[in-house]
């Protein structure tokens, strides 16, 4: 076989690759994503943790009565409306990372990946992504989230045009508009970004803050 025979199965391969990438598919809901993990049935008293990137490393993580408290405080009295209700879960995803943050010395993950790779726990955007489906779907189970379904993380970009990255998806009951929940930009703790999924995908990110 001549050296370039390989050349069109190369570009046939690389084609193919691109066309799985683009081609979307229904994404499930959050349980039945956590299940694929093997977190089936958070519960604030017993969940799971990802962390080191991509879940290489997880922990069991336990939040007491009292913690949980503060969480479903952010939701009281309850939201009147979708749209209070996706800033409230901003503000609920950053709560969760603090508290569970102090409890497994996850607290100094710092924004994004690369500038934190070789630091001890830091997380990437699976690790974020599948964190808070779980953050999520504690609160959806407590009955704290009304007017919203959670989804899986959607994913956006690929190592052709871009690097991917993926957040978890909330969908409003009333209208089927779609949200991506994204708390990967910033460091442990700040509130998470809730921004329409057709705006994240189109490769939004935070607005640059003056110095």
């Amino acid at each position: 076989m001549h050296r370039l025979d390989f050349i069109p199965n190369l570009i046939v391969l690389l084609l193919t690759i691109m066309l799985f990438a683009c081609t979307s598919s229904p994404r499930r809901n959050s349980a039945e994503f956590l299940a694929s993990y093997g977190f089936a049935n958070p519960r604030p008293e017993s969940f799971k943790l990802c962390y080191a990137h991509t879940c290489q490393r997880i922990m069991d993580v336990a939040i007491s009565k009292q913690e949980w408290q503060r969480v479903r405080s952010v939701f009281e009295p309850a939201s009147v409306d979708a749209s209070m209700e996706r800033r409230r879960i901003e503000h609920a995803v950053g709560l969760m990372e603090s508290i569970v943050g102090d409890i497994t010395g996850t607290s100094a993950d710092i924004g994004g990946s690369f500038p934190g790779t070789f630091r001890a726990k830091q997380m990437d955007c699976v690790d974020e992504a599948v964190n808070t489906s779980t953050y999520l779907t504690l609160m959806t189970d407590d009955g704290l989230i009304l007017f919203h379904d959670i989804e899986e993380p959607d994913v956006r970009g690929h190592f052709i045009f871009g690097l991917p990255h993926r957040a978890t998806v909330i969908v409003d009951r009333a209208t089927g508009a779609e949200y991506a929940v994204d708390s990967w930009f910033k460091d442990n703790g700040h509130p998470a970004y809730v921004v329409p999924l057709d705006t994240w995908k189109d490769f939004w990110h935070p607005p640059k803050t003056k110095s």
